[in-house]
């Protein structure tokens, strides 16, 4: 037993270690873990070389004096584990170099209840500590400033369980949780020099952060978090630091910043910003403070071309801020007349990811003459009052070029004002563009214009485009709720453009449109169709659009009223043509009341790969198509009560489905009760088992609507 060094009991149920225990004169290593009965572990102290100590969920134990014993002791950890015991037994531990201590019931500093408790300055004496982990309540509040000078990792939070704000990236990173700011310089003041992750909550009795709490401008601090503080007014007031001259960079290692629920926050910056100030600020994220107006706010009146304020900033999220008008003001007053364009000559050269959301003063996002924004790679504006993309405020009448070389996503949602992207002729370029997706947009009645910078303009788009290979990348095209789109794309048809690499596409509730013709060049590469609640279409594609669907997976037509055929009738007498649909697996027609056939031409249609179709809720279609269906790997139709139908073919399985529906009337004749209630007793003949099942058909809907969906969801 000697020779045993690593010993390791879980959840072992004593309130006092064995007496036995002391004859393991050579161990090294002892974990006790959710012993959670352990009262007395006195015994500990004659295992004189000890040198990993951890006592995990052990509930409340004393910490007795013969602790002090253990002068070899080089880690100890007591997380989850409540400990009560006389000062100097943890200082005594002068070797230790790990120390990490969850939920403890140390004492404040001083006396407390007539005995001397241990307490956070004890860890001052500990000279070998290299990393410390504590959480502590407000009750151990150092009496003077803390200092871990010699420490290369400490992780301590005050009054709350820790979070996690840039755990992996750093090492030294302090937590508070209704702490006073006063109390803060008083007992952290050389950490708050020292910190790299700084996370505030309801930090009371602090106005001006960087002024009242750290002069120097935290220079070793990369990420800042602070939340639900109500008293804060300025990050940085270089206004009420003007004793400083020349004034010093404050933040200038800082990586991220988040702002969240500061309800009297009027600016990120007032004042002047000191050179090097936020030069290493790569993410910034503010949301909810409802009284911010700027981000910068310099009262000056010099005219300045542009404003590098965040040279090296990449990710960039304002959310609900119902008073933010734009990104930097110039005035004297934060009551002057806001500028057309939120970015406002604001050079932000590194910016990659932009999330705009619910901002109602936001008309523009910038000008036709700001800097550009050319490494923005996802962009996602959602319920603005964003009116057009860019402005043109001097009303200059050159057509301009708006090039966005990298970028990949573009989310407009909710966006109920917008009408366009630029109010006049212009060039746009997005050659790796991947997602379009366009929801909510009312105002919006041409999504895509193909148009040459010589020919006149009569319908504002949305998007003008001179040359179709500027989207040649567009793999997801997603366009819901726009109640005023009559058309989705327009070409000035050009032989041989084409969307080579778009693979989805999903239109939804799009009330006014009324033919997908503008899509034909660029359908043969589609992976995915989905079509619902466009309540003026008639059919889907003509049959030249049909036959260029060869990659085609997925077909799913639902909620169209007005549809009465998938592939159009274009008229003449029947042909023996083929139509053949190479790659398409699923087909769904769902709640399509007016639909009469996919097709009433007669041509023959080919499906060597269908496996599965949906026909719910179609209650007048009485067959496929008039000519031949070639389905060979196709053995069941789901009815509208997920009942599998097969008979023979496709053809005389919708026949038979048609008949199960309506039934014919020489055999209900008689249980029509009477003339009165003839037109209702149909009604419900036609539709069975409506309300028992209609639940159930909804709910599948959604799903399926919840798949594609989440094509269009932001990534926040």
């Amino acid at each position: 037993m000697k020779e045993v060094r690593v010993l390791s009991l879980f959840r072992i149920d004593l309130t006092q270690l064995p007496s036995s225990l002391h004859f393991l004169s050579n161990l090294r290593t002892l974990c006790l873990h959710r012993c959670r009965t352990l009262k007395d572990i006195t015994i500990l102290g004659e295992l004189k070389k000890l040198q990993i100590l951890s006592l995990v969920d052990c509930g409340i134990l004393v910490f007795p004096k013969e602790m002090m014993q253990l002068t070899d002791l080089r880690m100890l950890n007591l997380v989850d584990s409540r400990i009560l015991g006389p000062r100097n037994v943890i200082s005594s531990l002068s070797r230790l170099e790990y120390l990490c201590m969850r939920i403890i019931l140390w004492g404040s500093e001083g006396v407390d209840g007539g005995r001397r408790n241990a307490c956070l300055s004890e860890l001052k004496h500990l000279s070998c500590l290299r990393a410390l982990q504590l959480q502590l309540s407000h009750s151990c509040l150092p009496s003077e400033d803390v200092s871990f000078e010699n420490h290369t990792r400490y992780d301590i939070s005050i009054g709350s369980r820790p979070g996690h704000y840039g755990e992996k990236k750093t090492s030294r990173r302090l937590k508070l949780y209704k702490i006073k700011g006063p109390d803060m310089v008083k007992c952290f003041s050389k950490l708050l020099k020292t910190t790299e992750v700084l996370a505030l909550g309801r930090l009371r009795d602090t106005k001006h952060f960087v002024y009242e709490l750290d002069c120097d401008g935290f220079p070793q601090l990369k990420y800042l978090y602070i939340s639900r503080s109500d008293g804060m007014q300025y990050i940085m007031n270089t206004m009420e630091m003007k004793w400083v001259d020349p004034p010093h960079s404050a933040f200038p290692l800082l990586e991220g910043l988040k702002l969240r629920c500061l309800k009297q926050l009027e600016a990120v910056c007032h004042g002047p910003i000191p050179m090097g100030c936020f030069a290493n600020l790569r993410d910034l994220i503010i949301e909810e403070c409802n009284s911010l107006k700027y981000i910068i706010w310099l009262p000056t009146t010099q005219a300045r071309e542009s404003v590098l304020v965040f040279p090296q900033l990449g990710s960039l999220k304002l959310e609900r801020l119902p008073n933010l008008i734009n990104f930097y003001s110039t005035g004297t007053s934060g009551s002057q007349e806001p500028c057309s364009s939120f970015f406002n000559q604001v050079a932000l050269p590194g910016l990659e990811l932009l999330y705009l959301v619910s901002m109602d003063d936001v008309k523009t996002v910038r000008d036709y003459q700001d800097p550009g924004l050319v490494q923005l790679e996802v962009l996602e504006i959602f319920d603005c009052g964003v009116e057009e993309l860019v402005a043109n405020e001097n009303g200059l009448e050159e057509v301009p070029i708006f090039l966005f070389p990298r970028l990949t996503s573009l989310k407009l949602t909710k966006l109920y004002q917008l009408k366009r992207f630029y109010r006049d002729k212009y060039s746009l370029g997005c050659p790796l563009l991947e997602t379009l997706a366009v929801c909510n947009c009312d105002e919006v009645e041409l999504l895509l214009q193909e148009k040459s910078l010589e020919s006149e303009v009569d319908k504002q788009p949305l998007f003008l485009i001179e040359k179709l290979q500027v989207l040649h990348n567009l793999k997801q095209l997603i366009v819901r709720n726009c109640s005023s789109v009559k058309e989705v794309i327009q070409v000035e048809g050009r032989v041989g453009e084409t969307l080579p690499q778009l693979t989805i596409m999903y239109l939804e509730n799009l009330p006014m449109l009324t033919h997908l013709s503008g899509f034909g060049p660029f359908l043969q590469n589609l992976h995915s169709l989905q079509v619902s609640k466009c309540g003026k279409l008639i059919n889907l594609v003509s049959p030249s659009m049909a036959k260029t669907l060869v990659q085609l997976e997925e077909l799913t037509v639902s909620y169209c009223d007005e549809v009465k055929e998938i592939v159009e009738n274009e008229g003449g007498e029947a042909t023996d043509d083929k139509i053949v649909f190479t790659k398409l697996k699923k087909l769904k027609l769902h709640f399509l009341p007016n639909l009469k056939s996919f097709c009433s031409a007669r041509y023959t249609f080919i499906f060597p790969c269908l496996t599965e179709m949906q026909v719910k809720r179609c209650p007048e279609m009485e067959i496929f198509c008039k000519g031949d269906s070639i389905t060979q790997r196709l053995e069941k139709v789901l009815m509208s009560d997920h009942r599998p139908c097969w008979e023979i073919d496709l053809n005389t399985t919708i026949q038979k489905m048609f008949m199960e529906t309506h039934p014919k009337e020489e055999d209900s004749k008689e249980e029509i009760p009477d003339e009165e209630n003839a037109e209702e007793w149909n009604s419900k003949e036609q539709h069975p088992k409506v309300q028992d099942s209609v639940e159930e058909d909804t709910k599948e809907e959604d799903s399926e609507r919840g798949e594609s969906g989440s094509l269009e969801q932001r990534s926040s």
